[in-house]
């Protein structure tokens, strides 16, 4: 299936943006590539947090929803699938509806004023507002690396119809899903590192911030050999050499990342 991609960029739109937290105890979020986020995405915008706005909360007992209302300006669209379901992504004062458990407090999603954004999310039903879930993917821009940013230009975009990234962990000692960890031509396997994730279950996008390949890596087409493979940087292997120095020194290199 293929995705279309907007790559205009306009001069800054003010955006009213919502942000929801919801309440859903023992919610998990299943690990996913940043490639995989995108395509899976109605749209992905660069934005800059301009300020908060009023706090209100629902009179649902059994499920509260808290909405923090934010300004925004939308500095760019990555991703921009708009045109073929109706909504109007250059309107002003769209609303942007981040979604996420109460519970997950420790992993919460917190957008700052006069920062800017990478975010990735999907159109409301009614096609009237802009939502980001609590497995969803944002992060701020100084965050986002060089191949991320490739990827977010070019690169996966053009990988979402031919290529998928399959997700294979917990693997080293059990013979079963060993077997179970095979790519077929149109797949490039992710072994993200089990430390990296296994202290926010919650937050998908604690994942892609500790990741080497998520940081790295991109799942491309090759015509040569027609398959899918990584498309590695110098990047991945400093990377994991990082990782290892700060695993042997510390059993928990990555635990900072779960305040």
């Amino acid at each position: 299936m293929a995705f279309s991609t907007n790559f205009m960029c306009p001069a800054l739109i003010l955006v009213a943006a919502t942000v929801v937290t919801c309440l859903n105890a023992n919610k998990s979020c299943k690990y996913q590539h940043p490639q995989t986020l995108f395509c899976l995405s109605d749209f992905a915008i660069k934005a800059r947090i301009i300020s908060m706005g009023k706090i209100t909360v629902t009179n649902d007992i059994a499920n509260p929803i808290q909405i923090t209302s934010y300004k925004i300006h939308v500095k760019k669209f990555f991703l921009d699938r708009s045109n073929s379901i109706g909504f109007d992504m250059w309107q002003k004062n769209v609303k942007l509806q981040v979604e996420q458990s109460l519970v997950a407090s420790k992993s919460a999603i917190t957008l700052q004023p006069k920062s800017t954004y990478v975010i990735f999310g999907s159109f409301s039903q009614d096609r009237k507002h802009l939502i980001l879930k609590q497995c969803g993917f944002y992060a701020p821009w100084h965050n986002i690396t060089r191949e991320q940013r490739f990827g977010l230009r070019h690169a996966y975009n053009d990988n979402c119809h031919r290529c998928n990234i399959k997700l294979c962990h917990n693997v080293e000692n059990n013979k079963d899903k060993k077997k179970l960890c095979t790519a077929n031509k149109n797949e490039c396997l992710w072994k993200p590192k089990v430390m990296a994730f296994s202290h926010c279950p919650l937050n998908s996008s604690v994942v892609i911030s500790t990741d080497c390949h998520a940081l790295h890596s991109t799942c491309a087409y090759h015509s040569s050999n027609q398959r899918c493979t990584w498309i590695y940087s110098k990047s991945v292997r400093k990377c994991k050499m990082e990782y290892d120095r700060d695993l042997h020194r510390s059993r928990s290199p990555y635990k900072y990342h779960c305040k």
